[in-house]
């Protein structure tokens, strides 16, 4: 048994340094992912401090709800003017098709108007035609009464 406590206890002292090995890797890591985070933030918000290691996590829960505000705020106006310029569209559509039904409107007064004229003037030469006619059988009577 002395020989496997031995192996025992060497397993447990490669664990421990591989676990000594791995929190040293995150911690480099943290302190990477930290640095970047502080460069940004100075960047963003010049006149916030940047974070200190072991600071409260509502102070960094609101420096990132803070970071996030812009960008919150810009996909809102994003948001906005999308929905302003559809409403633009839509009331663009709305007019054409109102000036179209206008146009229309107005071509059908136009064409029963000319209608009407052409009724009229239609009238106006078979009237004409007729009295013609007339005339003519009255200056044929009077010519063939003339002759006898």
């Amino acid at each position: 048994p002395p020989a496997d406590t031995c192996n025992y206890e060497a397993a447990l002292d490669a664990e421990r340094r591989e676990r000594n090995r791995e929190l040293g890797e995150l911690a480099a890591f943290m302190n990477t992912s930290l640095a970047e985070v502080r460069a940004e933030v100075s960047c963003k918000l010049p006149s916030t401090p940047a974070p200190e290691i072991g600071e409260e996590p509502q102070h960094l829960e609101s420096l990132v709800k803070a970071l996030l505000r812009p960008e919150r705020d810009a996909r809102a106006d994003l948001a906005m003017s999308l929905e302003a310029e559809r409403v633009g569209r839509v009331q663009d559509l709305q007019n054409e098709r109102d000036a179209r039904v206008r146009e229309m409107s107005d071509l059908r007064t136009t064409i029963q108007h000319l209608t009407e004229q052409l009724s009229d003037q239609r009238n106006s030469v078979a009237h004409s035609v007729e009295e013609l006619a007339r005339e003519h059988e009255v200056n044929r009577a009077n010519y063939e009464a003339s002759l006898l």
